[in-house]
C-alpha cells in the first residue's frame, strides 16, 4: 500500500516552474509530531502552573491562621495580665522561693491526712 504523494510547483525565476515531488508522509509527519510535542508543552506548562496557584494558596492560608493565632495569643497574654493585675497575683512570689510542684517531696505518710 502506498501513501498519498504530491507534486508541488515552485516558482524560483519569472516563467520557470520547477516540480517537486513529495510523499503526503513526509510533510504529514513532521507536522503531526511537531503538534504532538507543543500539546504536550502546553498541557504540563498548565499543569505546573495550576499546582503552583494551588501551593501559593495553601501558603497564604497558613500565613493568614499564623496572623490570626498570633492575634489570639497577644490578646489572651493582655487578658492574663490584665486579670493578674487586678487579683495581685504574681507569677514569682515576693521571697523568690519557686513553687515548683514537680519537685516538691511527697509528704512521708503519703497524700492521706486526718486519719
Amino acid at each position: 500500500m502506498r501513501g498519498k504523494s504530491y507534486t508541488f510547483y515552485i516558482a524560483s525565476s519569472p516563467g520557470k516552474a520547477e516540480e517537486a515531488y513529495r510523499a503526503g508522509l513526509c510533510v504529514a509527519r513532521p507536522r503531526g509530531c511537531c503538534a504532538l510535542i507543543g500539546s504536550i508543552t502546553v498541557t504540563a506548562a498548565v499543569g505546573s502552573y495550576s499546582r503552583m496557584l494551588w501551593k501559593v494558596g495553601n501558603y497564604n492560608a497558613l500565613r493568614h491562621d499564623q496572623e490570626t493565632l498570633k492575634k489570639q495569643y497577644q490578646q489572651l497574654q493582655s487578658t492574663v495580665n490584665d486579670t493578674n493585675q487586678r487579683t495581685g497575683f504574681s507569677a514569682i512570689p515576693s521571697d523568690g522561693s519557686s513553687n515548683d510542684l514537680r519537685r516538691a517531696p511527697l509528704p512521708s505518710g503519703g497524700f492521706r491526712s486526718g486519719r
